[in-house]
């Protein structure tokens, strides 16, 4: 009888335990096929691409570099043939696929290019030293007719400075009287 029963849980154990897959496997496996076959098919500048960006990650460079120091990074790697991309990428901060494109670009500007971008760098230098001086006579001219003034007794110089003491450490709110008096047993903590 204990025999019978042990075969009627084997046999129901089998049933359960079936490894036919599926449908949301079985969709899955030919999904996974089917990428696979398209792949394959994918011409050889997909297939490196695909692998780049599995190696480097994808390129959207935050740390844009100037044209001298493309320029260092090329003559870096000629004087140090034996270090990797990535390495190179370490030392200059900044992503290894931005290293590997300054690398395999060969473009120089021409003696034109090369005019127009120093013109435009000298221009962007005389608009930002007129904007330094605009804003320095600026405040030399509002500071400059009123003098030296001391902080207004008013409430929002004292909430800065309030402020400005908490945050180095010196908080006035705890200096008071009142927090330093040691704590005491009042009526009702005696009744409880």
């Amino acid at each position: 009888m204990i025999s019978r029963f042990r075969q009627g849980l084997q046999l129901l154990f089998r049933r359960s335990n079936s490894t036919k897959p599926t449908g949301e496997e079985v969709f899955k496996q030919k999904l996974a096929l089917a990428e696979k076959a398209a792949k394959e098919r994918l011409p050889e500048w997909e297939k490196r691409e695909e692998a780049l960006r599995k190696r480097y990650g994808h390129w959207n460079p935050t740390h844009k570099l100037s044209r001298q120091q493309m320029v260092d990074i090329r003559e870096f790697k000629k004087a140090a043939p034996h270090l990797k991309t990535v390495q190179i990428a370490d030392h200059f901060r900044v992503n290894p696929e931005s290293i590997r494109r300054i690398l395999k670009s060969k473009w120089t500007p021409k003696e034109k290019e090369l005019e127009n971008i120093l013109e435009r760098a000298e221009k962007r230098k005389q608009k930002s030293n007129e904007r330094k001086r605009l804003s320095k006579s600026e405040l030399l001219g509002t500071f400059g007719q009123l003098g030296p003034q001391k902080p207004g007794n008013n409430w929002q110089h004292k909430k800065h400075h309030a402020y400005s003491s908490r945050r180095n450490g010196n908080d006035p709110r705890k200096s008071s009287p009142r927090d330093n008096k040691p704590y005491t047993d009042t009526i009702g903590d005696l009744l409880d």
